[in-house]
């Protein structure tokens, strides 16, 4: 995933194999690039021999917010629920399809680094 993001990116583990991406700024364009590029490095290493249901598979969600005291946890909250809704597609459908269906589909929080400092104490980090 490197190759994809910023250094201004933060990225987390929020359980299993969930992950989180901040991405300071962001607008729509640079989020689905994103999200095109680890996409596209994931469908390098599919092997159309395995089962389409024992392939690796990646659903991603976003969600914006454009003040850290209002908008955060609602950003989150929105990009929880569409990650949900494209692993529910991800079950009848490949992921690669869906990434080209939705081409947008991204996880952003876009927000200044001005206000990263009071944001930070509330990312959700797995133990």
């Amino acid at each position: 995933m490197g190759k994809f993001i910023e250094n201004e990116t933060i990225g987390a583990c929020i359980g299993g194999d969930e992950f989180i991406l901040i991405v300071p700024l962001a607008n729509r364009g640079k989020i689905a690039d994103i999200a095109a590029g680890i996409s596209g490095e994931l469908a390098k290493y599919e092997d159309p021999a395995i089962p389409a249901e024992k392939r690796l598979s990646m659903a991603i969600g976003y969600g914006t917010a454009y003040s850290v005291k209002e908008d955060f946890f609602k950003a989150y909250e929105d990009a929880e629920k569409m990650m949900r809704y494209v692993k529910l597609l991800d079950k009848n459908s490949d992921s690669r399809s869906i990434m080209k269906t939705h081409p947008e589909i991204g996880y952003r929080i876009a927000m200044s680094w001005s206000n990263f400092e009071e944001l930070a104490p509330y990312i959700p980090l797995a133990p």
